[in-house]
């Protein structure tokens, strides 16, 4: 069976290319639209990938923009944040913030092994200019 990890995640996101982007907002929306296309990165070549942001969890996704009379200008910036209960088998979780972190500007994560505290890990503090 294993056991579940508690992934916590907020982070200011920038220059997310699109392909990023959409693979992004699947994760978070738990949908069940086939995916063409995936990123080039090891952390795809988990069949469970598109569960590590959502699984029994909330997670969100928002851009930073300005309401205007001829539509949404947005800013390039992006909110990222939520939790899940993961199974973290075969570094899911490591994979996925060494895959996000070319995009990170601002964020921090951290994961709880089965639910006990002294079993806190910090996983990403990122500070960039």
């Amino acid at each position: 069976m294993g056991t579940y990890t508690y992934f916590n995640y907020c982070f200011i996101l920038h220059k997310v290319d699109r392909l990023a982007l959409w693979a992004l907002k699947h994760m978070v929306s738990e949908d069940d639209k086939i995916i063409d296309k995936l990123p080039q990165h090891p952390f795809f070549d988990n069949f469970r990938w598109d569960i590590v942001l959502s699984y029994e969890g909330k997670s969100e996704i928002l851009e930073q923009g300005i309401a205007h009379a001829s539509g949404f200008i947005s800013s390039g910036i992006y909110f990222l944040y939520g939790n899940s209960w993961v199974k973290d088998y075969d570094n899911l979780i490591d994979l996925f913030l060494d895959w996000i972190h070319p995009y990170v500007k601002h964020g921090v994560a951290y994961s709880v092994y089965d639910s006990e505290s002294e079993n806190v890990r910090q996983r990403y503090p990122v500070e960039k200019d």
